[in-house]
C-alpha cells in the first residue's frame, strides 16, 4: 500500500515541474520581448530623420539584438518599416543569400540567387556536398581501423579524415537548412509604417 503511494509521488512533481518550466518560458519571452521593445524605441528615438547623426550607439543597439553590421540605409528601413524588426534576427542569419529590395519594400534574395536557376544550382551543390562527403566520411569512419595490431595503423589518418568530412557534411546540412529558410524569409510581407513617432 505504501508502495503504491510513494509510486505515485513522481506524478505530481512531473506536473509541477512541467507548470514551473512553462511559466518560465513563459517570462522569459516576455522579458527578451520588452527588452526588445525599448531598444526599438531608443533606436527610433536616436534615428530621427537621420541615421548618420548617433550611427556608433545605433551599431551597438542593433548588435544586441543580431550579430550583423547594417548600413546605414538597412539600419533605417529596420526602424521605419512596420514589422521589420520581427525579421533582424533571421536576416542576420540569411543575409548571405537574402538582401532588402527598398524599392518594394521587401525581402528579395541577394543578386548571386536572385533567379529560379540560380538557387536550384546553389541548392544542388550543398546536397551534393552534403551527400558526398557524409558517405564518405562514414564509410572511412567505419571501415578503417585506427590500430592495426597493437599500433597506430599507418592509414589511421583516414579514419580521422573521416570525421572531419563528417563534420563538412554536417555544415552542409546546415546551409541547405539556412538555404530553405532564406525562401520563407523572401515570402514574408513586410508593411510601410506611416506614422512618425511611436
Amino acid at each position: 500500500m505504501h508502495e503504491a503511494l510513494i509510486g505515485l509521488i513522481p506524478i505530481p512533481l512531473a506536473v509541477v515541474s512541467i507548470v514551473f518550466v512553462i511559466h518560465r518560458m513563459k517570462t522569459l519571452h516576455f522579458s527578451n520581448s520588452f527588452k526588445t521593445y525599448e531598444i526599438y524605441k531608443e533606436l527610433w528615438d536616436l534615428c530621427g530623420s537621420d541615421a548618420t547623426k548617433n550611427l556608433a550607439k545605433m551599431r551597438m543597439l542593433f548588435k544586441v539584438l543580431a550579430p550583423i553590421n547594417l548600413k546605414v540605409k538597412e539600419m533605417e528601413w529596420f526602424i521605419y518599416t512596420d514589422g521589420a524588426m520581427h525579421y533582424i534576427k533571421q536576416y542576420s542569419r540569411l543575409n548571405k543569400f537574402v538582401s532588402i529590395d527598398f524599392n518594394q519594400n521587401r525581402f528579395c534574395f541577394s543578386s548571386e540567387y536572385d533567379t529560379a536557376r540560380k538557387r536550384a544550382i546553389v541548392g544542388i551543390k550543398f546536397l551534393l556536398l552534403y551527400v558526398i562527403s557524409g558517405i564518405i566520411g562514414v564509410t572511412l569512419i567505419l571501415s578503417i581501423d585506427i590500430y592495426y595490431e597493437g599500433r597506430l595503423s599507418p592509414i589511421a589518418g583516414l579514419h580521422f579524415t573521416g570525421y572531419l568530412l563528417v563534420i563538412f557534411s554536417t555544415l552542409m546540412l546546415y546551409m541547405i537548412v539556412l538555404f530553405q529558410l532564406s525562401h520563407y524569409l523572401v515570402k514574408e510581407e513586410v508593411t510601410l509604417k506611416q506614422c512618425n513617432s511611436l
